[in-house]
């Protein structure tokens, strides 16, 4: 027995009180405030920061180069090629990323179809750290 009563007035208690709190909620919801804090409180605090220079490449395989990707970009006029790799092996950890000079180029590179070591890329833009869209959408694959 909860709190010594019996368990009928415990039980109507508790149900009386949860029907209080729910009634407090939707008044909260249905006012103009609420429904903006609602909002509010979903929205994230980052948001998501496109580079606009800088591209992200995935689907790199294990043999991939920073010389391979300045090979593939050369076109662009690239300012940074950089292959992320294991610190362990040292190989390719399957992506990279490709800094152009501006927006425009960054832009077109991104609309051609890429091959590096003989294998289709995806190149999208680059975000900063810790933003970007969601990662349930994986991209490349994971070597």
């Amino acid at each position: 027995k909860v709190g010594g009563g019996n368990d009928a007035s415990s039980t109507a208690s508790l149900l009386s009180s949860t029907m209080g709190l729910l009634a407090k909620l939707q008044n909260q919801l249905q006012s103009p405030a609420g429904g903006q804090q609602l909002q509010e409180m979903s929205t994230p605090a980052v948001q998501a920061v496109p580079i606009n220079n800088k591209l992200f490449v995935a689907g790199l395989t294990p043999g991939t180069t920073g010389e391979m990707l300045q090979e593939t970009f050369a076109h662009y006029s690239p300012i940074e090629c950089a292959v992320m790799t294991d610190k362990v092996t040292g190989r390719s950890r399957g992506f990279g990323f490709v800094t152009l000079s501006d927006a425009q180029t960054a832009q077109a590179a991104m609309t051609a179809q890429h091959f590096v070591d003989g294998v289709q890329v995806e190149v999208s833009e680059c975000w900063e750290k810790g933003t970007g869209p969601s990662k349930s959408r994986r991209i490349g694959t994971p070597y």
